[in-house]
């Protein structure tokens, strides 16, 4: 009896299909089938090769499975999207050029500056040139390894393909101490990264620049208003909230009751969901508890002060955490709106000298999502899985609120627990617990100088 589900109809033309084959154990390799559902053979040959090359150096273990997935998945992707290219184009990949790949790099890059989760031009960059690479990288074994084609790729005026790869093959570590030679082997990468070098640059805030930016806040002597600006730089620096998602934080969110649950549940992290968030999304997000313990001694220390000084609220008040906005005006002693936190944070960028690069509160947001993607590279590669740069660009689109995958369930398990206990993020607690003892210090500075002034005048007004 014929299955009609499987019988393939040559006269339709169907999709660029990415299929795996198991080649040993279970490790696998891509397998690319074209607009007529026949296996590309170069691309497949490409694959198996890498992969033998790679499997001689690691040994098949249940211990680097995740290892080798990171490694052999970009392969795929890269041959299928290449694939796909090329049906676009009605081209055989014999006779590709580098105009070719030059028009394959930008339709990859607009392709992935489009997905709902990228990020930074950095990160984009690398995604793409990680395709440059393995495209280069192919036509160098079609030529020299497989001599499927001739004279197709080298380093020189008459080569459809300008590249010298064949030479850094030969040589690696050699090239890998010059630069200008380095640039010769992908050269259409080195492209890229100038091109994008050429728009508007944005800030990315620095620890320096932070550390400066704090101390400058601390000049106020009005410890409140300046312990208040330093925190809203805390929150973006750890939590890489959007000016518009720190001015809808309220007071609740931090009350006694919260933190005292999550010690009884022994729980590092307290969740956290801004009212006001981009596209409307209700993502929660983990803050580390010390710096949850943190806030609640500013509403306590901080903000009551605030209300108590221009008559809001009674002095003995027991309505701390009534939901109201956490950080406030010191005059007024209504809420900051996104637009003054901004301001508060693009005229500290001024006044410490950061001019000229719209610096401001995105500065410290990107500093946050270039650190996690940092960050969450080691973790990944200590414990052995994916370093692939989509995965990563996917737990930090996650972080940022770029996305709804937060409330997915495989991440709110197993990969949230795995950050929670890395040693970044307890030094992360670590730094969160040391400035909430410094505020504590300032705090009780300030009130001992007060009360010290308040001797000293009564003694002279007994003299």
């Amino acid at each position: 009896m014929i299955d009609n589900e499987h019988i393939i109809d040559n006269r339709k033309v169907y999709p660029i299909t990415l299929v795996w084959g198991f080649i040993v154990d279970d490790r696998k390799v891509p397998v690319v089938l074209d607009h007529k559902v026949k296996v590309i053979e170069a691309f497949v040959l490409f694959a198996v090769y890498k992969s033998k090359e790679y499997l001689c150096d690691h040994t098949p273990t249940s211990r680097n499975k995740s290892s080798y997935v990171s490694f052999i998945n970009p392969i795929g992707y890269t041959l299928s999207d290449f694939a796909k290219y090329l049906r676009s184009k009605g081209i055989m990949w014999q006779n590709v050029d580098d105009f070719r790949i030059n028009e394959f790099k930008h339709y990859q890059y607009s392709s992935t500056k489009s997905q709902p989760n990228s990020l930074f031009p950095e990160t984009i960059n690398e995604s793409v040139n990680l395709k440059l690479r393995t495209i280069y990288e192919f036509f160098w074994w079609a030529q020299h390894k497989q001599h499927l084609i001739e004279n197709r790729i080298g380093h020189n005026i008459e080569a459809p393909i300008s590249s010298n790869i064949a030479s850094y093959k030969d040589s690696t570590t050699t090239f890998k101490k010059d630069k200008s030679a380095m640039k010769t082997v992908y050269p259409l990468c080195e492209a890229l990264t100038a091109e994008v070098g050429r728009h508007r640059r944005q800030h990315y805030a620095t620890d320096e620049e932070l550390s400066k930016l704090r101390k400058y806040y601390r000049s106020n002597p009005n410890v409140l208003i300046a312990e208040r600006n330093v925190l809203i730089v805390d929150f973006i620096e750890n939590m890489g909230f959007r000016e518009g998602s720190v001015a809808s934080l309220t007071t609740g969110q931090f009350s006694d009751e919260i933190l005292s649950k999550s010690r009884e549940n022994h729980k590092k992290t307290i969740e956290v969901s801004p009212a006001s968030q981009k596209r409307g999304y209700n993502n929660q997000f983990d803050t580390v508890t010390q710096l949850a313990i943190r806030v609640n001694r500013f509403v306590r220390e901080n903000r009551q002060k605030m209300l108590v000084r221009i008559g809001k609220v009674a002095k003995d008040a027991e309505t701390l955490f009534d939901e109201g906005n956490l950080f406030i005006s010191y005059t007024t002693g209504r809420p900051l709106t996104a637009q003054t936190i901004s301001g508060i944070i693009s005229n500290g960028f001024r006044s410490i000298g950061v001019v000229g690069e719209r610096a401001g509160p995105h500065s410290i947001r990107r500093k946050f999502g270039k650190d996690k993607s940092s960050e969450k590279h080691e973790i990944r590669k200590r414990n052995g899985i994916s370093t692939d740069p989509a995965d990563i660009i996917m737990d930090v689109a996650i972080d940022l609120g770029h996305s709804t995958f937060a409330a997915q369930n495989a991440y709110n398990a197993d990969k949230r627990d795995m950050y929670n206990e890395s040693i970044e993020n307890k030094l992360r607690e670590k730094n969160a617990e040391l400035e909430a003892e410094i505020t504590s210090y300032r705090l009780e500075a300030q009130r001992k100088d007060a009360y010290i002034e308040l001797l000293e005048n009564a003694r002279m007004k007994c003299t």
